[in-house]
């Protein structure tokens, strides 16, 4: 990448970097939720089938 070394060049990719550091924590949180909500369906899909085999 090929940038020239301007005061405002520097503030500029500055601000794409804090940009793409939130970006990367905000898909890192979701990652995190949705895995949580994944293991709770496995969880009640487990208890589930449990029932159903009882059942029969």
């Amino acid at each position: 990448m090929s940038v020239a070394p301007t005061r405002g060049n520097l503030i500029a990719l500055k601000q794409q970097l804090r940009l793409a550091i939130q970006g990367y924590d905000l898909l890192e949180r979701k990652r995190t939720v949705i895995m949580r909500e994944l293991v709770g369906l496995i969880e009640e899909a487990k208890k589930t089938s449990g029932g159903i085999i009882e059942y029969l």
